[in-house]
């Protein structure tokens, strides 16, 4: 087993009594939720060593992985806890725990009013700043706020908790260069408020495959350009596009919207898709999508609030094709260097030669799945390797894109774009 999980201040969980543990993430989420269960033989809750508000520390043990982890631990605290299946004599069974992070879990109460020359990146400052007990506990290791706009009228905390105030009244109804905006933590205790497109300028640091695909890149061909110093061993993994329908309904997505301020009305629709680069498209049948140009895909009704507002609520809409196509990608060990946000390559190992349509033998062509994704979310979990359910941390990585990017339609196995649905 390679890691190690530590329930409070000293006791360490012994290996073959975990059953579940997860840890979830990804850039829609402001910080990491995660279940523990365990079976109760070192009688942990009768001696009350597990509790609500007790501290859960997950260590990586390889050493390599611990080295190169730095501050990753990951740290959570019980939130809620149950046993279940309980023994009618001993009291005893499944301890299961949801696990909160502590920026999430030490949130406090403010009180507190911004006028409307602030910024929505300086507001999450000092409502970070304000709690002293992230700072006490080092829960925030930096903080890379991107410059907001200002907000467009005086704002009000009004004895809300500190996250849930910037979830439900910043990030809402702010922009980032015409974006809406992504507030998450990562594993590496950094606050991030960015935004998609800026995330898809970064050049990938690490590339994704199976052992075969990696010998295949040794080879050369395609896979050169995908070549990065960090290689991460693909376990088992699964692809999807439109989740919840999100293509369909972000195609034409109706507003009607009341100032409060003005009386004033609006009314409209627009495509709600996310460029990457000018020359992307859609995996989305030009011909169907044509039945949907004179009627909406979704609406909203926005009333009593300003323009402003509403802009940003629009744009939120968004949010839903982040992930438009999707990859979950398992991963054979725990990675400490990924992280959320990241740029990483995927690469497969395909065989064979696609016809040049001359006659001739053709060349090798990467799949579309091949190329460049995000890190749209991270998972870590202990997958169990016997009944007894004692395993190893493994990662998963979910990987995203919002479109399909121009380079991937200029060279793949897509052999005709013509019927795709530009963006």
């Amino acid at each position: 087993m390679n890691v190690k999980i530590r329930i409070g201040g000293d006791a360490i969980l012994n290996p073959e009594d975990i059953r579940v543990c997860t840890i979830k993430h990804n850039v829609n989420q402001t910080a990491p939720t995660g279940i523990l269960a365990f079976a109760d033989r070192q009688d942990l809750v009768a001696q009350l060593k597990i509790m609500v508000g007790t501290r859960i520390q997950i260590f990586p043990l390889d050493s390599k992985a611990a080295a190169e982890s730095d501050d990753w631990i990951a740290e959570m605290y019980v939130a809620e806890i149950q046993i279940k299946d309980a023994s009618i004599h001993t009291f005893s069974g499944l301890v299961v725990c949801v696990l909160e992070h502590p920026l999430v879990f030490f949130q406090k109460v403010g009180d507190k009013a911004w006028e409307d020359s602030k910024t929505s990146n300086k507001i999450i400052k000092e409502v970070l700043d304000d709690n002293k007990t992230y700072t006490k506990l080092k829960i925030i290791k930096d903080k890379k706020l991107d410059d907001g706009e200002e907000i467009q009228h005086p704002i009000f905390q009004d004895g809300m908790l500190g996250i849930d105030f910037i979830e439900q009244r910043i990030i809402p109804f702010s922009t980032l260069q015409d974006m809406p905006p992504m507030f998450y933590i990562d594993y590496h205790h950094i606050v991030h408020f960015t935004q998609l497109r800026k995330l898809w300028t970064e050049k990938p640091q690490m590339t994704i495959g199976s052992m075969q695909a990696f010998e295949a890149q040794a080879k050369g061909g395609f896979r050169e350009s995908f070549k990065t110093n960090e290689k991460l061993i693909l376990r088992k993994v699964s692809f999807g596009m439109s989740p919840n329908r999100s293509l369909v309904n972000c195609f034409n997505v109706g507003f009607q919207a009341l100032d409060n301020s003005t009386g004033a009305t609006a009314s409209g629709k627009t495509n709600m898709y996310i460029k990457v680069d000018d020359s992307g498209a859609l995996p989305f049948d030009k011909l169907s999508a044509a039945e949907f140009d004179d009627g909406l895909t979704s609406q909203l009704q926005l009333k009593n609030k300003s323009f402003n507002d509403i802009v940003c609520e629009v744009l939120g809409t968004q949010r839903a094709v982040f992930n438009a196509i999707y990859c979950k990608a398992s991963l054979l060990d725990f990675y400490p260097k990924l992280d959320l946000g990241q740029t990483v390559y995927l690469i497969s190992d395909r065989e064979g030669q696609e016809s040049d349509g001359g006659g001739g033998g053709g060349v090798e062509k990467p799949h579309w799945f091949d190329g460049q994704w995000y890190v749209y979310g991270l998972n870590m979990e202990v997958v169990a390797e016997n009944s007894e359910g004692q395993g190893n941390l493994v990662s998963t990585a979910i990987l995203a894109r919002p479109c399909i990017p121009g380079d991937v339609l200029s060279n793949s196995t897509i052999k005709d774009n013509n019927y795709l649905q530009a963006q």
